[in-house]
């Protein structure tokens, strides 16, 4: 959802190069985050996804992503 920076080599940018289907069912309890490069490219995958599944709340969750991604340096 931005547009100041050049792409790296291998982004991946619809379902269907990521998942091979151009749509992903969700279910109960799925969840899907939408977010900038300020989250993005600053904040790791690996502690994202930890972020999500730990967070009681949604709110909760973009907090503390926010908080990351301030700390890691996004603007």
């Amino acid at each position: 959802m931005g547009s100041q920076r050049e792409l790296p080599n291998g982004y991946v940018d619809d379902l269907r190069a990521a998942f091979g289907a151009p749509s992903l069912p969700l279910g109960v309890g799925d969840s899907l985050l939408l977010c900038s490069d300020g989250v993005w490219g600053t904040v790791e995958d690996r502690e994202i996804q930890t972020i999500l599944t730990e967070a009681l709340t949604c709110q909760t969750a973009a907090g503390v992503l926010i908080d990351r991604a301030l700390d890691g340096g996004a603007p």
